[in-house]
Formats: structure tokens, C-alpha cells, sequence
């Protein structure tokens, strides 16, 4: 799934809201999990995983350039 990217004049990249709405379901989604499951391990997966989608979904005003 591509996210819709707006072009802005100065040439910065803008992630669309439907991306950014569908990151907050999947963590949504994982929450409810996580509340669900007391094995360790798995927890620890289902965090790690919130912890990504978070990070993304602050980052995603910025263009990534390498």
C-alpha cells in the first residue's frame, strides 16, 4: 500500500491522511492484543510493532532522502 504523498511547492513530500488513518487503526488493532495476550514474548512483538508504526506516523512529514 503506497501512501498518497501530496507535492508541495518547495518540493517537500507530505504522507496522505489516509495513511496516517490507517497507521492509528493498526495500532488500535495491536492495543487490543496486547491487552488480550499474557505471554511474554508475544507482548514483547506486539510492543515492538505499536513502537514502529508510532515512529512512523511522527516522522511522516518528512521526506526520507539517501
Amino acid at each position: 500500500m503506497n501512501p498518497i504523498t501530496i507535492h508541495r511547492k518547495d518540493g517537500d513530500q507530505k504522507t496522505g491522511i489516509m495513511d496516517r488513518l490507517r497507521r492509528r487503526r493498526q495500532i488500535k488493532k495491536l492495543v487490543k492484543k496486547l491487552e488480550k495476550t499474557s505471554d511474554y514474548l508475544e507482548r514483547l512483538m506486539i510492543e515492538a510493532q505499536i513502537k514502529g508504526l508510532r515512529w512512523k506516523s511522527k516522522d511522516s512529514g518528512k521526506k526520507v532522502t539517501d
